[in-house]
């Protein structure tokens, strides 16, 4: 019997994060370190209904990627330096 009190959160090139299911917030990924960082939940609205064919949209999320605070203080060094 799965349960499923996780969920996977994507992380492109980077060792896989787990989200407990039912935690409501959105994702940061920093461009230059691969951080993950949960942020504030914003109610996202779904998309017109057939706008997406003949899928079904169940949720949405927002995933917010740039560069993370530490790299722009300097605190990660760049390209392993």
């Amino acid at each position: 019997m799965q349960v499923r009190l996780v969920r996977e959160v994507a992380v492109e090139g980077r060792a896989a994060r787990f989200d407990a299911k039912g935690t409501l917030h959105h994702h940061f990924i920093c461009d230059r370190c691969g951080d993950v960082e949960d942020t504030e939940w914003y109610n996202v609205p779904k998309p017109a209904s057939g706008s997406q064919g003949k899928r079904i949209i169940r949720e949405s999320e927002l995933i917010f990627r740039g560069l993370a605070r530490s790299v722009l203080l300097g605190m990660v060094p760049v390209d392993g330096a």
